[in-house]
């Protein structure tokens, strides 16, 4: 037995059972709490975890540490209100109290829906990062309006390879806080609708792959993102291969460091307005317009280069066979060099205006 030089507990192991006092380190000499350093005087503080507050769920292939693969479900329903789950529920609060429950529904060996569950709204974790990721044959995501997204700073690849889902209802999302979105709805193929007009964009800093591989995307309404201070942009459209128009006229590129890749394989796109971008940032645009096979019209005659590299506009026009016309006028004293303009693959048949 020994006495805790710090609240007097009689204990029979190293560490205190009331305050936490470890005996084993250096100073378990120190008798009095005087002789302690300043450092080890302090008792360790308690977490105040707010209830409600859904976990960090760290796995990217199973369901909140069940061994339950995420690509068998096929349906997530947020609830609120009295608890109807049942007994077969396990916590996924990050206070582990209970507040907020998960529970599985389907036979042994079929695809299974998830219900997640607390007395009041759920509050989803700061960190969102690939919340959804791997959801493979996720067709549905239902109750959205239960989850307070209020506190979340990072929705980086937050519902990425959602393959299955065809339409998300993101009206209810609370973003003020979000400072990243990178990859956010990258490789969910069968999105065919997608409302970001109610997003809170205005502390991201990070889009890059935010929309890449959403093949089936016809039309995305970006006229209310607030990109004021976003730095990457590289691959934000890629992918997109059924996009056919797309209104980036109140976009806000004044920090953009990266346009690498940004509308690779557009396919669909047949003009594109980009008169309004700053570029005095960028320093790589390679094939930023890459396989963008049907772009007839592109205005990028107030784009500044004199800052990028040479061969960090490799590529820039690469296959953009159908390309009528192009503008360069506003490049730095390179446009006048045929190897440079050879390097941006610009397509024999487009007239351009140097």
């Amino acid at each position: 037995m020994w006495t805790c030089p710090i609240c007097k507990t009689a204990n029979d192991t190293y560490k205190c059972s009331k305050c936490d006092f470890d005996k084993s380190k250096d100073y378990t000499r120190c008798r009095t709490l005087s002789e302690l350093s300043e450092k080890d005087r302090k008792l360790p503080k308690k977490q105040n975890l707010q209830k409600n507050v859904m976990m960090k769920d760290r796995g990217y292939d199973y369901v909140f540490g069940r061994k339950e693969k995420r690509k068998r479900i096929r349906r997530i329903t947020f609830l609120s209100g009295e608890n109807t789950l049942g007994l077969d529920t396990w916590d996924i609060s990050e206070a582990q109290d209970g507040s907020v429950l998960a529970h599985l529904k389907g036979n042994f060996g079929r695809e299974k829906e998830l219900f997640i569950w607390a007395d009041g709204k759920i509050t989803a974790n700061k960190n969102c990062s690939r919340l959804f990721f791997g959801y493979e044959n996720l067709e549905a995501i239902e109750g959205l309006e239960n989850l307070e997204t209020g506190l979340v700073e990072d929705m980086s690849g937050m519902f990425e390879n959602c393959g299955s889902l065809r339409t998300l209802d993101l009206s209810h999302f609370d973003t003020r806080q979000v400072r990243d979105m990178s990859r956010m709805f990258e490789d969910c193929q069968g999105l065919e609708k997608l409302d970001v007009s109610h997003l809170d964009t205005s502390q991201v800093k990070d889009m890059k792959y935010m929309f890449a591989g959403c093949e089936s995307l016809e039309k995305l309404d970006l006229s209310h993102l607030n990109t004021s201070q976003v730095k990457d942009m590289k691959y934000m459209f890629s992918y997109c291969e059924s996009l056919e128009k797309l209104d980036l006229s109140h976009m806000d590129t004044s920090r953009v460091e990266s346009m690498l890749s940004m509308f690779n394989d557009c396919e669909e796109l047949k003009e594109l307005d980009l008169s309004h971008f700053d570029t005095s940032q960028v320093r790589d645009m390679k094939y930023m317009f890459a396989d963008c096979s049907n772009l007839e019209r592109l205005d990028i005659s107030n784009f500044e280069v004199k800052q990028i590299w040479t061969w960090d506009m490799e590529g820039m026009f690469s296959e953009c066979d159908n390309l009528e016309e192009l503008d360069i006028s506003s490049f730095d004293e390179r446009k006048n060099d045929s190897a440079f303009l050879r390097g941006l693959s610009i397509p024999y048949d487009t007239e351009v205006t140097c």
